[in-house]
């Protein structure tokens, strides 16, 4: 019995890391905003700076993110 739920969790945690783990739903997602940089420092940081602003909807947190981002990299 504790198997079979352990291989539900495994199958619903499969299904989800198949739904999300591709690039096409960075195209709509905050996480985009930390994928454009390739140093380690700025990855994280801009990662950061957009969990701290990661509330409402989508659209918004990437304008505001880029924003950010903009004002200090760019």
């Amino acid at each position: 019995m504790h198997y079979t739920g352990i291989a539900m969790k495994k199958e619903f945690l499969d299904e989800k890391a198949e739904q999300y783990e591709h690039p096409k739903f960075l195209e709509a997602d905050p996480i985009q905003i930390p994928h454009k940089f390739s140093a380690k420092a700025d990855i994280e940081i801009s990662a950061f700076l957009t969990a701290t602003i990661a509330w409402g909807n989508r659209k918004s947190i990437i304008k505001n993110a880029d924003r950010i981002n903009k004002n200090i990299w760019w």
